[in-house]
This record gives structure tokens, C-alpha cells and sequence, in this order.
């Protein structure tokens, strides 16, 4: 499990460390097998995530198989 913690300064508290601290030592105690974690995340690389595009894949459907074009191995795919 990972927790994200986002930290409205540039750092850290003591106090929320330790918190997060437990909450770890709390989960592997429920949760034996588990591994967690808790990640800070301080404002600016808050925005900076927000600000950034998020990874986009796309599939595309062959209509035929691909035709090859000789010894370069070239191909030409049909998509939809």
C-alpha cells in the first residue's frame, strides 16, 4: 500500500513523520504480508504533478494483417 501525503510547505513536521510512522508499523502489524509505505509530497512537486499531462496509451483494432513490403521489412498496417 502507498499513502500519499501532500505537505503544504517544503517539509516535513516531526509530529507527521512520526505519525506516519505508525500508521505503517500499524498496517504491517494488520497486515502481515503487506509492504506500505507513506510518500510526502511538498506543494511545489504538488503543482508541478497537477500541472503535468498524465501518460495516455491508445489500442488500436487491425482491420487487415500487415503487408509486407520486401527485404527492408517494411510494414503497412490498416487500423481503425
Amino acid at each position: 500500500m502507498k499513502y500519499h501525503y501532500v505537505v503544504l510547505g517544503n517539509g516535513v513536521y516531526t509530529n507527521t513523520q512520526q505519525q506516519a510512522d505508525k500508521l505503517e508499523s500499524k498496517i504491517k502489524m494488520l497486515y502481515p504480508p503487506s509492504s506500505v509505505s507513506v510518500i510526502f509530497v511538498i506543494a511545489d512537486k504538488f503543482l508541478e504533478l497537477y500541472n503535468t499531462a498524465p501518460e495516455t496509451s491508445t489500442h488500436f483494432k487491425l482491420v487487415a494483417q500487415p503487408i509486407s513490403l520486401g527485404k527492408n521489412e517494411k510494414h503497412i498496417h490498416l487500423l481503425t
